[in-house]
C-alpha cells in the first residue's frame, strides 16, 4: 500500500495530468502581416490645394482691409485667418501709414495667386502650401487729412510668398487653413 505521502503525489500527478489533457495544444501564433498604412493626401490635386489657398489668403486680407480701415481697432479677429507673426507685420504697415496721419479707403485687390508648391502632409510646422500672391494696392488709396492721395506714385503691385497651414491644436479658426508666412518680393515682375 501506498503511504500517505505517495498517495498524495499519485493524486496530484493525476490531477495534473487530467487537466493537461482536457487543455487545447496550442498553435504558434502566426504574425499578421505588417502594413504600412498608407495617409491620403492633404489635397486631391494641385487645382485643390490652389482653391484651399486663395480661399484662405482672400479670407485674410479681406478681414485685414476690414481691421485697418476700423484704425486697427478689433485686430484680434485676425487670429482665425493667419498666425501671430503674420499678424503682426500686416499691421505694422498700416501703423505706419496711420501714424502719418493718412487714411485708406476701398480694399486691396488680389489681383492673382499661384500655387508654387503643394505637399502631401504638413510638415513641422503644419505647412500644407506655399503660394505667390499678388495685391494691387491702388484700389485701396492712402489719402491725407486734407483728403489729398498720398499713394505712392508707379508700382502699386505687391508681391508676397505666402504660406498656408493646418492651425496648430486650440488655435482659432475661420476654416481649416490659416496664413503661416507672409513676405513681400522686392521683385513683383511674378504679377506681370
Amino acid at each position: 500500500m501506498l503511504s500517505r505521502r505517495g498517495l498524495a503525489v499519485v493524486l496530484s500527478l493525476s490531477a495534473v495530468l487530467a487537466l493537461t489533457a482536457c487543455a487545447e495544444v496550442s498553435r504558434p501564433i502566426e504574425a499578421a502581416p505588417r502594413t504600412t498604412p498608407t495617409l491620403e493626401p492633404v489635397f486631391a490635386s494641385d487645382e485643390a490645394a490652389l482653391e484651399a489657398g486663395a480661399t484662405t489668403y482672400g479670407a485674410f486680407r479681406s478681414m485685414l482691409d476690414t481691421v485697418e480701415a476700423e484704425g486697427g481697432q478689433g485686430a484680434d479677429r485676425l487670429d482665425a485667418f493667419a498666425t501671430p507673426e503674420v499678424i503682426e507685420y500686416a499691421l505694422q504697415s498700416g501703423q505706419v501709414w496711420q501714424s502719418l496721419g493718412l487714411n485708406a479707403t476701398g480694399q486691396v485687390t488680389v489681383t492673382s495667386v499661384d500655387l508654387v508648391d503643394a505637399r502631401s502632409q504638413p510638415d513641422a510646422d503644419g505647412v500644407v502650401a506655399a503660394l505667390m500672391v499678388c495685391e494691387d494696392e491702388s484700389t485701396r488709396p492712402l489719402t491725407r487729412p486734407d483728403g489729398a492721395s498720398a499713394s505712392r506714385a508707379g508700382g502699386t503691385v505687391v508681391a508676397y510668398a505666402v504660406e498656408i497651414a493646418v492651425p496648430h491644436a486650440g488655435t482659432p479658426s475661420a476654416g481649416p487653413y490659416v496664413v503661416a508666412s507672409r513676405e513681400p518680393q522686392a521683385d513683383a515682375s511674378a504679377c506681370g
